[in-house]
């Protein structure tokens, strides 16, 4: 329940690119205060990509 809470909050992605690896990697994040606690959210879209990806491919065709 938290964690919808805090993903569904309205706070504005602020981008953020950090070097990994001598390698530029983009992330989004977000402070998040709910009932006193403070929440940081991060999301790296090129890796939900990849998994996106490898699920599509893993995944098995419905009806075959």
């Amino acid at each position: 329940m938290v964690r919808d809470l805090v993903l569904d909050d309205p706070a504005p992605f602020v981008p953020l690119t950090t070097s990994k690896r001598r390698k530029s990697v983009n992330y989004e994040a977000k402070a998040v205060t709910l009932a006193g606690r403070r929440y940081i959210v991060c999301r790296n879209h090129d890796e939900a990509l990849w998994i996106a990806r490898k699920a599509v491919i893993t995944c098995p065709q419905a009806g075959t």
